[in-house]
């Protein structure tokens, strides 16, 4: 009988944190330590936002280009610890969601 190798692969994962944030346009917010995010145009018919997230300590930048609601960004995947950033509201000039950090 073979192995299903999926299924073993295939762990739950744990929730550790859960950060909520809204922003508006324009504004820089650092949602957690070295995450920082700007959101540069909401589109509310299309529920989209363009922005960038800026991952400090990998001096790097994410590029957000009309994304759309429960759509994760998965930021850090290191040593078995995800976070991943999940818009879950867009009105005029503001964007609302929430970062998960999460274990396997």
């Amino acid at each position: 009988m073979k192995e299903n190798k999926d299924n073993a692969e295939t762990v739950p994962k744990v929730i550790v944190a859960r950060n909520d944030f809204e922003l508006a346009e324009g504004e820089a917010r650092e949602l957690t330590p070295g995450v920082v995010i700007t959101i540069s145009n909401t589109n509310v018919e299309r529920q989209q936002v363009s922005g960038w997230i800026y991952l400090q300590n990998e001096y790097r930048v994410l590029w957000l280009k009309n994304h759309g609601l429960l759509q994760p960004v998965t930021l850090h995947k290191i040593d078995g610890k995800q976070q991943d950033l999940v818009f879950t509201h867009v009105r005029d000039n503001d964007a609302a969601g929430y970062v998960i950090q999460s274990e396997s």
